[in-house]
């Protein structure tokens, strides 16, 4: 960790920075991990860890999560949705349900990102 002086707080991204590249993240992983599997879960993995390491943490956190769980509900829904009989899964529920537990985890976060955002004066 680098110590707190004006010069590094000069140089961190500002929490909407951090929320796109969380949610970039998170969309990448999201797919990724329904494309290559266990290796990409590991690099999510990782980059839950990088994103959190440094206060705030809600906002790369949240953005990571919405983009993954908004990944994996589109995806999901769409097979469920445009899918017949017999050409897919029995039942895509259990897993829409979780991608949309993790959206929803997500927005929380980034809901309490922007609640704590200090406002400017008018």
């Amino acid at each position: 960790m680098t110590p707190d002086t004006p010069r590094s707080r000069e140089l961190r991204p500002s929490p909407a920075r951090r929320w796109w590249l969380g949610l970039t993240v998170g969309l990448i992983v999201g797919v990724g991990v329904l494309i290559a599997g266990t290796l990409v879960a590991l690099i999510g993995f990782a980059a839950v860890i990088l994103l959190a390491m440094e206060p705030p943490r809600d906002a790369p956190v949240g953005g990571l999560l919405s983009g993954f769980g908004g990944a994996w509900l589109a995806l999901f829904a769409r097979v469920q949705l445009t899918c017949g009989d017999g050409c897919g899964p029995t039942d895509l529920v259990p897993w829409i349900a979780f991608a949309a537990a993790m959206l929803l985890i997500g927005i929380v976060l980034t809901g309490r990102v922007v609640r704590a955002r200090p406002r400017q004066p008018t």
